[in-house]
This record gives C-alpha cells, sequence and structure tokens, in this order.
C-alpha cells in the first residue's frame, strides 16, 4: 500500500495521464508518463514495479538547462490497470485519472465504435489540464 501511494505522489508531482491523437491514423491512445532529470532513479523504479516503457534522452539548452531525461511510460490497458492501481491514493490527478479509467480501448485505428467516446476523453483531458 505504501508503494501506491508513493506512486500516486509521483503522478501528482510530476507525472501526466493523456491521451494522444495520432493524425497520421486518426486514432486516440491513453498514456501515462513521468519524464525527470538524471540522476534520479524513479523512472526505472516505475519500469520495474509497474511495466512500460523507459527511455532517456538529451534534454535542448532551451528548456531548463541542458541534461538528460529519464522518461517512463505506460499506455493502453495497462495504464488504466496503473491508473486503477493508484487511484484511491492520487489527489490532483484524481479527475484525470477518472476520464483515463472510462477512456474506451481500442485497436482498431480509424473510426470505430470508440472513437467518439475517445475524443470526448481527450476534449475533456484537455480542458482539465489548463
Amino acid at each position: 500500500m505504501e508503494d501506491l501511494a508513493y506512486t500516486a505522489g509521483i503522478i501528482d508531482g510530476e507525472g501526466s495521464i493523456g491521451v494522444s491523437l495520432r493524425k497520421a491514423t486518426q486514432s486516440y491512445h491513453l498514456m501515462v508518463q513521468v519524464s525527470m532529470k538524471l540522476p534520479t532513479i524513479i523512472p526505472k523504479w516505475l519500469l520495474t514495479n509497474f511495466g512500460g516503457n523507459y527511455g532517456e534522452y538529451k534534454q535542448s539548452k532551451r528548456a531548463y538547462g541542458e541534461g538528460i531525461i529519464a522518461k517512463w511510460s505506460i499506455h493502453g490497458t495497462a495504464a488504466q490497470e496503473f491508473i486503477l492501481s493508484i487511484y484511491p491514493y492520487l489527489m490532483d490527478k484524481k479527475d484525470q485519472a477518472e476520464v483515463a479509467l472510462v477512456f474506451p480501448i481500442s485497436h482498431k485505428g480509424r473510426r470505430n465504435a470508440e472513437y467518439d467516446i475517445q475524443s470526448v476523453c481527450y476534449d475533456r483531458l484537455r480542458q482539465l489540464k489548463r
């Protein structure tokens, strides 16, 4: 339970819950991600404990100074399962989590039965982030 509460704190403070629109395929994709400047072990800790993806990239000089950024992300159904596990402990991003949990996961690509609901979720998450 302490790990889940700690993880929710990471997501509340440093994380992002969102839906991206891939214009080429006109499809929506749910994701949760955390990006932090190295040195830090948190993104790798998230990968070890919750799965997903990990990568490192060079930060541009214009963005808060040079350095290496570590990024952890999780997508689709796995993102929903992750959100559900930390949901009781979220504070700042609880509204975003609620939208993500009703987001219909579809692997069909272009306009399908879930597309309109996905579009509403996408718009709602954008509103909540303002």
